[in-house]
C-alpha cells in the first residue's frame, strides 16, 4: 500500500510556519562555536525542533494511480496533519477508515515532542457521506476524504491537540533554559573564575524570546484553524442531513410512481381522486369568476393576510355564498355548497390530494368513479361522490 504525506502549509514556501528560513535549519554548527556549558542543552532542543519542522513541511507527489484504486485524503482534526492513502478500489469504507487511522496514529509517534494519542473510532468522519460502512470506494465520485478526532485522556473532557502541544512543551523548555541562565548569571557573579562570554549568552536568548513570541503566535494560528474546521464539518453535517431528507421524500414519490406505472391498484386510485378534486377546484373557480383555481388562488394570496390556511378560508366563504344564492348553478353543485365538509374538502388541503403527489393530472370519468368507489372510509367516499356528481353533472 502506498501512503504520502500532506501538509497543508504549501509546497515551495521559503519561510516555515516557525519563521525559519531554509538556510537556517541547516546551520546549528554556528551553535558549536559558542562556549557555554548550556549551549549542548540547547543545540540538541533546537535539533529536535528543527528536525520536527523539517517532518511537517515534507511533502511527497501523489503517484498516478490505476483506475481500479482510490486515494482517501485522510485529515487529523489538527489542519497541519494529513495523510494521503491509496487504497484498492474495491474496498469498503470501514477499511479506509481504519488504515486511514493507522496512518494518522503512524505518522504522529515519529514527530519529535508530540504526546501519544489515541483516535476515537466512533467520531470518525468520510465524505463524499455513504450509505454505510459496507459502501465499496469505487462507487464513490470526487476526492474521498475522511476526518479523524482524538480520544480524550481517562478523566478529561478535552482532546489532545499534537501541534499545541509540542508547541507548549517547547515554550517551557525555554522559560526553563532561562531560569538556568539567571541562576548562572548569579554563579558567575561570585565566581570570577567564569569563563563564560556574557554577549554570547545574550545573542542566543534574543533568539530563544524571538522564537517563544512566534510559538504563542503559532498556538493562535493553531487554534483559530482547528475552530474553522470544526464549523466547517458542522456545516458539512447539516448539508448532509438535509439531503438525506430530501432522499427520503424524493424515494417516496418514486415509488409512488412507480407503482402507478406497473399498474399497483392503490397506487392508481390515489391519483385519479387527485385529479377529481383538481377538475372540482378549476370548475368551482369558474363559477366564481375565475379563469381556473390557480389564478384565482394567487389573487386571493395578494389580497389576503396571514397563511395558507387563512386565504384558503376566504375562498372557501366566497364559495358558499356564490353556491347558495346562484340559480344557474346545477343540483349537483348546490349541493356541494350546502355541505360544508365537502366544500373544505375540495377546497383545503387534506390527506386524499397529499397523498397522490404525482404530476401526472389526467384519467377517464370511469376510471375516476372506479377509485372514488374504492374509497374505504365512508364520509370520505360520500364527500368525493358528492364533487364527482358536481364535476361530471350526473350521479356516480
Amino acid at each position: 500500500m502506498h501512503w504520502q504525506v500532506l501538509n497543508s502549509a504549501g509546497v515551495g514556501r521559503t519561510k516555515t510556519k516557525l519563521g525559519f528560513d531554509e538556510p537556517e535549519i541547516g546551520s546549528i554548527e554556528a551553535f558549536e562555536k559558542l562556549w557555554c556549558p548550556e549551549a549542548d542543552a540547547v543545540k540538541a532542543f533546537l535539533v529536535q525542533i528543527m528536525c520536527g519542522v523539517r517532518r511537517w513541511l515534507s511533502i511527497a507527489h501523489p503517484h498516478t494511480m490505476p483506475s481500479d484504486r482510490k486515494q482517501v485524503v485522510v485529515l487529523y482534526a489538527e489542519m497541519k496533519l494529513q495523510k494521503s492513502i491509496d487504497l484498492p478500489g474495491s474496498s469498503t469504507v470501514a477499511r479506509a477508515k481504519e488504515e486511514g487511522m493507522m496512518a494518522i496514529r503512524d505518522h504522529l509517534n515519529i514527530l519529535p515532542g508530540v504526546p501519544h494519542v489515541s483516535l476515537d473510532p466512533d467520531c470518525t468522519d468520510f465524505y463524499p457521506a455513504p450509505k454505510d460502512d459496507n459502501t465499496i470506494m469505487r462507487s464513490l465520485e470526487g476526492n474521498l476524504t475522511m476526518v479523524v478526532y482524538p480520544e480524550p485522556p481517562k478523566g478529561q473532557c478535552l482532546t489532545p491537540s499534537p501541534f499545541v502541544d509540542a508547541l507548549q512543551s517547547a515554550i517551557h523548555d525555554v522559560r526553563n533554559f532561562k531560569a538556568q541562565k539567571n541562576a548562572a548569571s548569579l554563579i558567575r557573579e561570585e565566581s570570577p573564575k567564569c569563563n563564560v562570554k556574557p554577549v554570547g549568552i545574550d545573542t542566543l536568548l534574543r533568539r530563544f524570546e524571538a522564537m517563544e513570541k512566534r510559538f504563542e503566535c503559532d498556538i493562535a494560528e493553531l487554534k483559530w484553524d482547528n475552530a474553522e474546521l470544526k464549523q466547517d464539518n458542522a456545516e458539512l453535517k447539516r448539508d448532509n442531513a438535509e439531503l438525506k431528507r430530501d432522499n427520503a421524500e424524493l424515494s417516496d414519490r418514486i415509488d409512488e410512481t412507480i407503482r402507478a406505472v406497473l399498474g399497483d391498484k392503490v397506487a392508481i386510485n390515489k391519483i385519479r381522486r387527485r385529479v377529481l378534486l383538481d377538475m372540482g377546484r378549476d370548475q368551482l373557480a369558474v363559477i366564481c369568476g375565475h379563469k381556473n383555481w390557480r389564478e384565482w388562488k394567487e389573487m386571493k394570496a395578494t389580497s389576503t393576510e396571514g397563511d395558507d390556511f387563512a386565504v384558503r378560508t376566504v375562498m372557501m366563504t366566497e364559495a358558499e355564498m356564490i353556491l347558495r344564492d346562484s340559480n344557474d348553478l346545477s343540483e349537483y353543485w348546490k349541493a356541494v355548497g350546502q355541505d360544508h365538509s365537502t366544500l373544505r374538502l375540495l377546497i383545503h388541503r387534506n390527506h386524499i390530494r397529499i397523498y397522490a403527489d404525482i404530476a401526472v393530472h389526467s384519467s377517464m370519468e370511469k376510471n375516476i368513479a372506479e377509485s372514488v368507489l374504492a374509497l374505504a372510509a365512508p364520509g370520505d367516499r360520500t364527500h368525493m361522490t358528492t364533487i364527482f356528481c358536481a364535476v361530471f353533472d350526473k350521479e356516480l
